[in-house]
């Protein structure tokens, strides 16, 4: 039996130092300050856990993956800012094939993210900003995913940047207020979808298609894009007559210029369904207010009222903050204000008192307020109406707050404290203490009755003897401690034998 015990122990050893191993094997590797414009060259999963301030470049990858062994940075929304713009990246790579760039934040480089020889790059969920020329660009690279980006006030040159890209998928992402919101050059077979480009300052959407054979762009699409307000065009392709080639999509938005917002192809108008019926998308206003769909922060209700002046109108203001929850106005038009809108639960509303779904505690039943916001105060809210009388407390948590006793055995309701309410000569709490019914006339404890069964006997002598035996047997130790000095002693075995003579002489 030692032996085999033995075993199982070791085998418990080695199971949780396998887990310790194992965990510290597949941790992520964290990246510091320390670690800026030094190349990674191992696979695996890197990490921030703070933001990162780079006098150069930032974080360099120069190692290849496989579709089984990626290399990924999660920045997990932490900062890589550059201190100098001048010929920096925030994330580089050349070549990093199957690499993982998610959930950064990068600004103050001269290009954001920028990627050679990456076959299978993934670049999701990153904010890049304020770079002086490329937000995200890629060379000589096929089969990335770019997805659900946002680069904005990229002026030096272009929010997403495509050179002899190939079989890219490009959705989600916003490419606002840039010099130029995509550009692509000598790339063929991308998907763009779903992807936001507005105020671009010089054209929102441009493939380049110029200088010789080498710089074909062929079968490019375009779905469900809205791409607004750029000061030239809002889709431009260069082509000198033969290498931009079937250029096509559907239901893509674009808005109307003075220089033409779609300009053409040497060969003509690029295949885009519909393109005639959505060419004012830019300019319409569903809801009249003034404020064009694209940039309606409201749409479908009236974007200059703002009842509690927070900057967001009340179409869409929900109470979800201190400031909605008691200004007086039903910021979210559900028919509630303040303490009685859901929004504003755990908040804090009117008189700096926090919001509850009723007044069900007692602290809310005598704090003068209306905390729920039913108009109703205090005790004059029905919820309010066990602070009256305890027989409306119907839970043993509501009981307990209002200062009641509860019967969870038979009744189950709540009783008022230091009463003795069917005159047994028992308190409420005691009775309910021994689990007894409160209408019972035989309710009250018997001194020395250990096992509770109501009989003063030999039983319960048994009993005692083995609550001696085991000591401070807390289960019954205050109806064994005969003296009332809070212990069990020998003293109490005396005061027992007594008082069981007594009983039994009669």
């Amino acid at each position: 039996m030692v032996r085999k015990n033995s075993s199982v122990s070791l085998l418990v050893i080695l199971i949780v130092l396998f887990l310790i191993s194992s965990s510290s094997v597949f941790a992520a590797t964290v990246i510091t300050s320390a670690d800026c414009g030094t190349t990674i060259s191992s696979t695996g999963e890197y990490e921030l856990t703070g933001d990162l301030s780079c006098a150069g470049d930032g974080i360099i990858f120069g190692v290849t993956g496989s579709s089984t062994d990626y290399v990924s940075l999660n920045c997990n929304g932490y900062s890589i800012t550059g201190v100098s713009s001048s010929g920096t990246n925030g994330v580089y790579s050349s070549p990093s094939q199957y690499l993982e760039i998610n959930n950064c934040e990068i600004t103050g480089f001269e290009n954001g993210i920028q990627l050679k020889q990456a076959n299978y790059a993934n670049v999701s969920n990153n904010i890049i900003y304020s770079v002086d020329n490329w937000g995200i660009v890629l060379i000589n690279s096929d089969y990335p995913t770019i997805e659900e980006n946002y680069a904005h006030d990229n002026l030096g040159n272009t929010a997403l940047r495509f050179w002899d890209v190939n079989y890219a998928e490009v959705y989600g992402n916003n490419f606002s207020e840039n010099l130029y919101g995509i550009t692509i050059q000598t790339s063929s077979y991308n998907n763009f979808e779903n992807n936001l480009i507005l105020d671009s300052d010089s054209r929102g959407f441009f493939i380049k298609g110029q200088g010789g054979p080498f710089n074909e762009a062929i079968g490019n699409t375009l779905f469900s894009n809205i791409i607004c307000s750029s000061s030239n065009e809002d889709f431009y392709a260069a082509d000198d007559g033969t290498y931009i080639e079937e250029v096509t999509g559907a239901d893509n938005y674009f808005g109307v210029s003075t220089t033409g917002n779609v300009r053409e192809t040497a060969a003509g108008w690029p295949d885009f369904t519909s393109t005639a019926d959505n060419n004012n998308y830019c300019d319409i206003d569903s809801d009249g207010d003034g404020v064009v769909d694209y940039g309606d922060v409201c749409n479908g209700y009236d974007d200059s009222l703002d009842s509690d002046s927070d900057g967001t109108p009340d179409g869409c203001d929900f109470e979800l903050d201190d400031a909605s929850c008691v200004d007086g106005f039903d910021n979210d038009g559900d028919g509630n204000i303040d303490c009685a809108d859901d929004g504003c639960l755990g908040l804090i509303g009117p008189e700096g008192v926090s919001c509850e779904e009723s007044e069900s505690s007692y602290a809310s039943c005598t704090d003068g307020f209306d905390t729920d916001g039913d108009g109703d105060i205090d005790t004059d809210d029905s919820d309010c109406a066990c602070l009256l009388d305890l027989s409306f407390c119907f839970s043993e948590e509501t009981c307990s707050d209002f200062g009641g006793v509860w019967d969870s055995i038979s009744t189950y309701q709540c009783m008022e404290s230091g009463v003795d309410s069917d005159g047994d000569g028992c308190l409420n709490e005691d009775e309910v203490e021994h689990g007894l019914n409160p209408t019972s006339s035989l309710d009250c404890p018997i001194a020395g009755d250990i096992n509770e069964d109501y009989l003063f006997d030999a039983t319960d002598i048994n009993d005692f003897n083995l609550l001696l035996d085991t000591y401070y047997g807390e289960s019954y130790s205050g109806v064994a401690d005969m003296n009332g000095d809070g212990i069990l002693t020998f003293a109490d075995v005396l005061n027992f034998v007594a008082a069981y003579v007594a009983a039994t002489s009669s």
